[in-house]
């Protein structure tokens, strides 16, 4: 049992993940949560625009999209705010610790790249004939309009 507590002990030094000798500081924890979740906000961003130029003359799918997208934001932030619940006025690191910056960001770039998931589905198409497509372009549709075909 002493090896194996050993072992475990040896390892976890040296492990480039968790080692303790590699310990950040959580103000540097802090700020790689937030660049992570900018990144993903980006992706996203980045994601929704493609759709529009795919989907231009899509008038009323864009309006629809665009209302999907502020439902999913007040959603969003409703379930952080339940997730992180503050009264008014009262300070989230006094209620949940230094960490509360990182724990935030990580949780709400779990939402973000949900979002970025479910969205994807208009850029990557579906097969010919999926009945439950919706205002979903086919596959084929999709790589002709990406290669400056016509629809």
């Amino acid at each position: 049992m002493r090896l194996f507590l050993l072992t475990v002990f040896l390892c976890g030094l040296t492990c480039p993940v968790f080692s303790p000798l590699r310990a950040q500081s959580q103000m540097e924890l802090n700020q790689t949560a937030a660049d992570s979740l900018a990144a993903a906000e980006k992706e996203m961003g980045d994601t929704l625009q493609k759709i529009v130029t795919i989907y231009s003359d899509e008038k009323l799918f864009l309006e629809k999209l665009v209302g999907s997208q502020k439902a999913w934001e007040t959603y969003c932030k409703s379930q952080m705010d339940a997730l992180f619940p503050l009264e008014k006025g009262r300070d989230p690191s006094q209620e949940y610790g230094s960490s509360y910056p990182m724990a935030h960001d990580l949780e709400k770039e779990k939402l973000v790249r949900e979002r970025i998931a479910r969205l994807k589905v208009w850029l990557d198409g579906v097969e010919e004939g999926d009945i439950g497509a919706g205002s979903v372009y086919s596959k084929d549709m999709i790589r002709e309009l990406q290669s400056g075909g016509a629809k």
